[in-house]
Order: C-alpha cells, then sequence, then structure tokens
C-alpha cells in the first residue's frame, strides 16, 4: 500500500466518521425535544385531569359538607354518627381532607371567624368549632367557621 491510498482511506474514514457524529448529536437533540414535549404533554394532562375533577367534584363537596354539618345538630342518635363518618370516608376516598379542631392557632387562610372572645392582646386560638373546613389537593375549598379565644401570651 502506498502512503497516498493509506490517506485517503483515512480522510474517507474521517469524513464518514464525521457525519455519523453529526447524526448521531442531530438524534440526541431530537430525543431531547421529544422527551421535553413528552413531559410538558404529560403536565397538561394532569393540570387538566386536576381541574375537572376540581369542577365536577366541588359542588358535590359543598352539598355532602352541608348535609354533613346538618346531621352533626343530631348526632346523639348512633345511626346519624353512623352516617357522618361514612359522608367523611366518601370525602376522604375523592381526596377531600376535613380539617378545623378546638384549641388550635387561628389561621386567617383556612379559618372564617364568627366572633371572638376574650381581651385583645395574645394570640387567637379556637374556643368552639362551628362547621369543618375542607381541603381538596391541599386548597382549601371550604375554610372552617369558628368561635375565637384570644390566649394569653405567656
Amino acid at each position: 500500500m502506498t502512503d497516498n491510498s493509506v490517506a485517503d482511506q483515512l480522510d474517507s474514514i474521517r469524513t464518514e466518521l464525521a457525519g455519523l457524529s453529526d447524526l448521531f448529536k442531530r438524534r440526541l437533540l431530537d430525543d431531547r425535544g421529544y422527551r421535553q414535549l413528552v413531559e410538558s404533554l404529560q403536565l397538561r394532562a394532569a393540570t387538566a385531569e386536576a381541574g375537572l375533577g376540581a369542577e365536577y367534584l366541588l359542588p358535590v363537596v359543598l352539598q355532602l359538607a352541608r348535609l354533613i354539618d346538618r346531621a352533626e345538630h343530631n348526632s346523639a342518635d348512633p345511626f346519624v354518627t353512623s352516617l357522618i363518618e361514612e359522608l367523611h370516608a366518601i370525602l376522604e376516598t375523592c381526596g377531600v381532607q376535613s380539617f378545623g379542631q378546638p384549641g388550635e392557632p387561628v389561621d386567617p387562610d383556612t379559618h372564617e371567624i364568627r366572633s371572638i372572645n376574650g381581651e385583645p392582646g395574645g394570640p387567637l386560638h379556637v374556643d368552639v368549632l362551628v362547621r369543618r373546613g375542607y381541603t381538596y389537593s391541599g386548597k382549601v375549598v371550604r375554610p372552617v367557621l369558628v368561635d375565637a379565644v384570644y390566649h394569653d401570651a405567656e
């Protein structure tokens, strides 16, 4: 073999290698673009699904919450107590959580205050739970209604 034929073969190999390298880089970029597109579409689908769920679930949640409120006034009856527990279980199955407990600090983002008792000065705490609050996907769908009381700042 002559030096020219070896050099020609090396040039041919270099050219072919450069072409393959370029093709690999383009495919890699295409793959990255497709992956970003798929991730974007998955996020949009999840957002749309959550929005649809909230749109149709919220009216039902609020109706069930009002039903629970009325039933809790007759909670001395064991049957009514059982119904309330079942309704809460249904809501929890749908991802709805109830919240609000006497004694907890009042949070203006999640608590609606009906009345305030005591001398102003300390932090507000829940004295009486008037109506439960509910959250769905971490968002308040109905704030808890409370009578609050000032606690002494010690």
